[in-house]
């Protein structure tokens, strides 16, 4: 995956630094204490360089579209910065939940879950407070992450709303029990009442833009691409009609499989429609290259990566780590293909699907698929159900 500005990434710990020392220095921390905050930052730093660069390799960013390293720069500074000014308040009044599903919202969960952990470090220390209170705010913090991600996946928010308000209740409740003077006054209610309100007000506003303008803008894209009446589609049916027909059937196993291990079916669909794209090009005269197809954004780089990552592993075996989405559109078109050239037969399919699974997991080919022993069982199953529709085929 090629991103621009990645020198960015670099920045964000110089950046930490500064903050670290600017408001060392108004907190009036020791140059010990300096020293030491600068060194539990590089750290923090370290392993969350290395959990993005990962998780990048592997494709489990949020939001490959949406993600770029200029976002993620400017999160971290705006976050580092407010997490800095915390000390100022009551801690019960720090909304680290919501600033937890920010961060992730524009990088993945680790490498979200590191800064986070930076961001309460920091108020933590330049706080006096406790132990317990780091702890609380992270459990907070990892609830609030998983409860977004399924918000702007679901038409009824409120439910996640009332599980986000009780777990909020039970976390500012242990901090302003055992980590505050507990004193019944002003403050003991309308703290927390407040933190409760704007941590859920934050998590509705990050899930209502994440539907928005990450996951519906992606499916949009995706479900006009994958119209088999779309532009390049259709020039593929009228210069060869044959390869219009696999390209479909191609598609249906990819999104197939795809489904059953929990891949990104509209992706997996795409890349049915799409694979060796080259194919499709060469008989139009409305693209010329890879190039024209990424400038016209109408067709995701994920797509045109996921394609070009196949055809190049089909074709020279690299040594790759597998996505879900790769081996679903790797292993649809080994099939297809099979039952193309007749090595798998209607009247014999149960056995030679079972045989060719078998010996799929023995040549090792699963090595670095990133599937459990549950998905490929599941697969298996799957491929062997759809026997009604390789009779459909007619081939």
């Amino acid at each position: 995956m090629k991103r621009k500005n990645k020198g960015l990434l670099f920045l964000i710990l110089p950046t930490w630094i500064v903050l670290a020392v600017v408001f060392g220095y108004y907190y009036k921390s020791s140059y010990g204490e300096l020293i030491r905050d600068t060194i539990m930052l590089i750290l923090s730093f370290i392993v969350m360089h290395y959990c993005l660069s990962k998780d990048i390799e592997e494709d489990k960013l949020f939001s490959k579209e949406y993600f770029s390293y200029g976002k993620f720069y400017a999160v971290n500074l705006v976050l580092m910065a407010l997490s800095m000014f915390f000390p100022l308040l009551p801690i019960s009044g720090w909304i680290f939940p919501s600033m937890f599903a920010l961060v992730t919202l524009n990088s993945s969960f680790l490498s979200g879950l590191m800064c986070s952990i930076s961001y309460i470090m920091m108020a933590t220390i330049f706080s006096g407070a406790r132990y317990g209170v780091f702890i609380l705010y992270l459990e907070a913090g990892i609830i609030a992450v998983f409860l977004v991600k399924k918000m702007f996946l679901s038409d009824k928010k409120y439910i996640y709303v009332i599980i986000n308000t009780l777990f909020d209740l039970i976390t500012l409740g242990a901090i302003v029990v055992f980590y505050q003077n507990f004193k019944l006054d002003a403050e003991f209610f309308i703290v927390p009442f407040i933190n409760i309100l704007l941590s859920n007000i934050l998590l509705l506003m990050i899930a209502g833009f994440a539907q928005t303008y990450i996951f519906d803008s992606e499916t949009r894209k995706y479900i006009k691409i994958n119209d088999q009446t779309a532009l390049l589609l259709t020039k593929l049916k009228d210069s060869n009609k044959e390869e219009y027909l696999k390209r479909i059937h191609l598609s249906y196993f990819s999104s197939f499989i795809g489904k059953v291990i929990g891949a990104n079916p509209y992706l997996c669909k795409g890349g049915g429609y799409y694979y060796n794209i080259d194919g499709i090009i060469k008989d139009t005269d409305v693209y010329k290259s890879r190039e024209d197809l990424l400038a016209d954004k109408a067709y995701p780089e994920d797509l045109i990566n996921l394609v070009d990552d196949v055809k190049d592993y089909i074709d020279n075996r690299s040594d790759k780590t597998l996505s879900k989405e790769f081996l679903s559109l790797y292993l649809a078109n080994e099939i297809v293909d099979s039952i193309y050239d007749h090595k798998i037969k209607y009247d014999n399919f149960d056995n030679e699907i079972s045989s060719y699974f078998d010996n799929l997991y023995s040549d090792g080919c699963l090595k670095k698929a990133l599937i459990t022993f549950e998905d490929f069982e599941n697969i298996k199953s799957g491929i062997l159900s759809q026997k009604k529709y390789i009779k459909m085929m007619n081939i």
